[in-house]
């Protein structure tokens, strides 16, 4: 079970991530492409279109995340490995707050992935 210094430092690190993230998310501003210029004009105008909405989706996506460990945080749960029940290290939570698994958990998790691509 975690700390509630631990919690407060893991929470105080959520909430500047997600202004973080929203200030990035806030600045990315979508140029709708040209219909002007030749072809490679065009191509690089929507391709730099698809590349904005991309990045805003993934900090949208990001953001969301944050949110809802957020939420979770003062959940007897949370800092608990969903795979092994085992309490996620302090550290790992430190640096990957939205986690849901330990770091054994996690490896286990890839390396079934990579065996099952193979």
């Amino acid at each position: 079970m975690l700390k509630k210094a631990d919690r407060l430092k893991i929470e105080k690190l959520m909430k500047a991530e997600i202004a973080s993230l929203q200030e990035q998310l806030n600045s990315i501003e979508i140029q709708p492409s040209s219909n002007s210029g030749d072809s490679a004009d065009m191509s690089a105008s929507l391709y730099d279109e698809h590349a904005a909405i991309l990045m805003k989706e993934r900090l949208s996506k990001k953001i969301h995340e944050y949110k809802q460990a957020l939420a979770r945080i003062n959940d007897p749960d949370f800092g608990i490995c969903e795979e092994t029940g085992e309490p996620i290290e302090v550290k790992r939570l430190l640096m990957v707050p939205t986690t849901r698994l330990s770091i054994e958990a996690q490896q286990r998790l890839e390396s079934e992935k990579r065996n099952f691509y193979r």
